[in-house]
């Protein structure tokens, strides 16, 4: 799938927004330990455009999702030695990320991008869509909330969250937090030529230049970017996170198969 270019720079436009953010954390990172979190960026001399970094952005979610999952193994198991570790019944929070200033001018300029993604997961994950809608109306309402933040009225996208990662290469990884059955949307923007998305379960090799959309069973299947060339790059991570669904009482999504597929193109008009 492909991004219009009205879409594209919206992106790069939202990226600039988010830069004093970004150059903070950066700043922030600089004195931690070397993990990750802190390394494989690769910015032009004096940033260039867009600077590096990595940011997260949800309307609700756990402050320490891990712990959520290894909470609810020990809660089965009969035990709990980690008292202070977050719990599944545990409130959600709006991501600090989320209630700054430029976080609202970043969704306001990257609003088309939102409607575009609703598009494609309604049509590629049917299923998906409505449990990612309902969990956004639950959160919206605020009962599962530890406070309701004026951001959220500008939320409108189906998914949990997103990341915004800045000029960096990004290792291959499994993303954890969401159900098996559950896609990642990936968006590639930027100003770079050349860029690829490996898939190394498939042994695949994908064109991942600005402009690119890819629907991906992130749990399930590896991913990464090695390297790119010829400018700096975008990438916005959309998820859907399935502890936040099993804390709203939502089920997760069945498998996608072809028969949805085949039932769409065989409609009448």
């Amino acid at each position: 799938m492909t991004l219009p270019i009205y879409e594209q720079e919206g992106l790069n436009t939202g990226a600039t927004i988010l830069r004093p953010d970004m150059d903070w954390q950066m700043k922030a990172l600089a004195a931690a330990p070397r993990t990750w979190r802190n390394t494989g960026f690769s910015a032009p001399p004096g940033g260039g455009r867009f600077g590096e970094g990595a940011l997260d952005f949800s309307p609700g979610w756990f402050q320490r999702l891990r712990d959520v999952r290894l909470n609810q193994l020990l809660v089965r198991l009969g035990s709990n030695p980690f008292q202070n570790s977050q719990q599944l019944e545990d409130f959600l929070y709006v991501s600090a990320s989320l209630r700054t200033d430029s976080a609202a001018e970043f969704l306001k300029a990257t609003e088309s991008v939102d409607v575009i993604s609703n598009a494609i997961t309604a049509l590629v994950a049917p299923r998906q869509y409505d449990y990612g809608l309902a969990a956004i109306e639950l959160i919206k309402k605020g009962q599962h909330l530890y406070d309701r933040h004026p951001i959220l009225d500008s939320w409108i996208s189906v998914w949990s969250g997103f990341a915004m990662i800045l000029n960096r290469v990004t290792p291959i990884h499994r993303d954890l937090g969401g159900a098996p059955e559950d896609y990642d949307l990936l968006f590639s923007s930027g100003t770079h030529d050349t860029c690829n998305l490996d898939v190394p379960d498939l042994g695949a090799t994908l064109l991942y230049r600005p402009g690119t959309a890819v629907a991906i069973t992130g749990r399930v299947l590896q991913h990464g970017v090695k390297m790119w060339e010829g400018g700096e790059r975008i990438c916005q991570a959309r998820f859907m996170k399935d502890a936040v669904h099993d804390r709203l009482g939502l089920p997760r999504p069945t498998w996608v198969n072809y028969e949805e597929y085949i039932a769409l193109g065989s409609l009448e008009h």
